[in-house]
């Protein structure tokens, strides 16, 4: 078998690490978020930490998830171009085409979701603003390229603690060269934090988190 590698910016943090870790229940289960009008914003969007994976929503737990009615999230769609080199595959990102946006989302349950959007090319040019909805299962193409960038699915593992979550995904191939990533805006949610801590959630339903918080050691925690 052919090893992969990946040559991308640093600010695409990509999360493939096989885990089994219990959903830590702490906190609140109210949500709370407010406006963060700066954030609507290219240059600020652009600046922010983006990742690959999936967000999820939990119907018990809504004071954890960062999927909730109003709540803001922040997106990227890219392209790669790859090479075979001495054989490993070679991908670059190309910032030019890159494509930023700023997602809002309206309404949420464990059956559907529904959001509107502003989209955004590399040098800030609104390119269109659009609401779209979407079940279980189905697909999302947010740009009209015709790669589909999410997914609202049942997790493929579930974890204990997670039973009921339902998971966005935002969906990336390698075979394609398109990328469809994500970040959490922090500041909108209670105390100014991530709910629950940092979770990234690959889209086989494996999981590796960073948790940071109050009362959290912080880092990467493996199990």
């Amino acid at each position: 078998m052919k090893k992969k590698a990946v040559k991308i910016p640093l600010l695409l943090t990509i999360l493939v690490a096989s885990c089994s870790l219990p959903f830590e229940d702490s906190g609140s289960d109210n949500y709370q978020v407010k406006d963060i009008p700066q954030y609507s914003e290219f240059a600020e969007i652009r600046t922010l930490p983006f990742m690959g994976g999936a967000l999820y929503y939990s119907e018990s737990k809504t004071g954890k998830s960062a999927i909730v009615p109003g709540a803001d999230i922040a997106f990227r769609l890219g392209y790669t171009t790859h090479e075979e080199l001495n054989d490993h595959y070679y991908f670059t990102d190309h910032e030019e085409q890159a494509k930023y946006g700023l997602m809002e989302i309206e309404n949420v349950d464990n059956r559907s979701i529904s959001l509107n959007y502003i989209l955004f090319d590399s040098k800030g040019n609104v390119l269109l603003s659009d609401s779209r909805s979407t079940g279980l299962g189905r697909e999302i193409d947010l740009d009209n390229d015709g790669y589909n960038d999410l997914i609202y699915s049942l997790p493929v593992v579930k974890r204990p603690g997670l039973e009921d979550c339902v998971y966005l995904n935002f969906i990336s191939s390698m075979e394609e060269d398109h990328t469809a990533m994500y970040s959490i805006i922090k500041e909108q949610y209670r105390n100014g934090d991530y709910p629950n801590g940092l979770m990234g959630i690959n889209n086989n339903g494996r999981f590796i988190f960073s948790k940071y918080g109050e009362g959290s050691r912080g880092g990467v925690e493996c199990s």
